[in-house]
């Protein structure tokens, strides 16, 4: 995905302005910095759940997003396998794909299909 000119604003306060980035196929992106910067704008932005303003913007051929935010665990179901809520949450990812999100919150082996309270999943 290619943006460039990507600009955000809420009012008269302004988040950024003239943001370019480029995404490569498998690229992965981190966005580090103090609160009320925009990071979780630009990343609702990119998965498209807030509209986007760029000058110029080329996602690539089947290009898919998804996003799990930080108080997503609110909206998971406790009943629900773990692997299975959040496959409903991330339509995109394909079951390994599920499988690796998990491990790195440290989910590995047979604890992705258990069932698991609101309080393990604040740990996300």
């Amino acid at each position: 995905m290619d943006l460039e000119g990507l600009s955000k604003s809420y009012g008269r306060m302004r988040v950024f302005e003239h943001v370019s980035l480029r995404i490569e196929r498998g690229g992965r992106i981190a966005l580090v910095g103090v609160n009320g910067r925009g990071r979780s704008t630009l990343i609702r932005m990119l998965a498209g759940t807030e509209p986007l303003t760029a000058e110029v913007r080329r996602q690539g051929y089947r290009v898919g997003f998804d996003q799990f935010s930080q108080d997503q665990y609110r909206e998971l179901d406790e009943q629900a396998l773990l692997l299975d809520d959040l496959g409903t949450r991330a339509p995109v990812m394909d079951e390994a794909d599920l499988h690796g999100f998990l491990g790195c919150f440290l989910f590995c082996g047979d604890d992705v299909f258990t069932r698991r309270k609101a309080q393990t999943y604040r740990t996300l």
